[in-house]
Parts: structure tokens; C-alpha cells; sequence
């Protein structure tokens, strides 16, 4: 009998082994299944995906190629329009900027020109005057044709006294 329960031991021992390998293997299917599932929702998401995709792409290639060359036309013109005029902006400051600069250079020369006439008529005004100093007087030079009388202020350019006159008779 001492073998019969050795036999019956080593038998349930094996029956033991047996059914923890059963568990283990029963275990790794329903991992594997748990993991096939999980990898076909994936793949389900992922083709949800790509057909969003796709259906962008469509829309894409269903753009026509004129408008789409034409949109970047116009925006390469614009960009090229606004780049000149900030060109043109800058270069008309910079020219104001250097007509201010000249035109400043002209006026401090045209101040200091107006400075010396100033010098030179205040000098002017200082010295005596001949009409100022002296009564005026005229002088007698004769009568004209039609009877009018001609004078000469005293000491003023003209001919000399008695000098004759000159005749419209020639």
C-alpha cells in the first residue's frame, strides 16, 4: 500500500501541476484575447482615422490647382506691394529728413546774412545824414516851356547851376 499512496501522491501531485499549468496557460489565452480585442478597437480607431483622413485628403486634391497657384500669387503680390511701400516710406523719410538738414544749413546761413544787413543799416542809421543836418533848400533852375517853374534841392546831383540845358529840338 506504501506504493499505492506514493502512486496516489504522486498523481495528485501531477494532477496539482497539471491544473496550476491549466491556469496559467487559461491566463495567457485570456491575456492574448484581452490584447487581440484591445489591438482590433485600435485598428478600428486607426481606420476611423485614416477615413477622416482620406476624406480630408479628397477635399485637398479637390482643390484646383489655378486657385490654389492663384491664392499664393496674390499673396506673394501683396506681400512684394507692401514691401515697397514700406520702401518708399522709409526713402521719402530719409529724403525729408535731409531737405530738413539742408534747409536748416540754408537758414542758419540766411539768418547770419540778415544779421550782418541788420549791422550794416543800424551803422547806416548812426552816421549823419545830409537831409537831417541842414534845412533843405531848393534852388531856382529855371522855367519850363509851358511856364512851370523848375527846382533843385540844394546840394543834390543834377547839372551844374548854369549849365545850359539840353534841347528836345535835335
Amino acid at each position: 500500500m506504501a506504493d499505492w499512496a506514493a502512486m496516489v501522491e504522486a498523481r495528485d501531485a501531477e494532477i496539482v501541476r497539471l491544473l496550476d499549468l491549466l491556469r496559467y496557460e487559461h491566463e495567457r489565452a485570456n491575456a492574448a484575447t484581452d490584447r487581440e480585442e484591445a489591438t482590433e478597437q485600435h485598428a478600428e480607431e486607426l481606420g476611423a482615422e485614416v477615413s477622416r483622413l482620406r476624406a480630408g485628403l479628397a477635399y485637398e486634391t479637390r482643390i484646383n490647382w489655378f486657385t490654389t497657384c492663384a491664392n499664393c500669387a496674390r499673396l506673394l503680390d501683396s506681400c512684394y506691394s507692401e514691401t515697397m511701400r514700406a520702401d518708399r516710406y522709409r526713402l521719402a523719410w530719409l529724403s525729408a529728413r535731409r531737405r530738413d538738414c539742408v534747409n536748416s544749413n540754408h537758414a542758419t546761413e540766411a539768418l547770419e546774412l540778415k544779421n550782418q544787413e541788420i549791422t550794416r543799416l543800424r551803422a547806416a542809421l548812426a552816421e549823419p545824414r545830409k537831409s537831417t543836418s541842414a534845412d533843405p533848400r531848393l534852388e531856382f533852375m529855371g522855367t519850363e516851356e509851358d511856364g512851370g517853374t523848375v527846382f533843385l534841392l540844394a546840394g543834390a546831383d543834377g547839372p551844374p547851376r548854369n549849365s545850359p540845358q539840353p534841347s528836345c529840338d535835335n
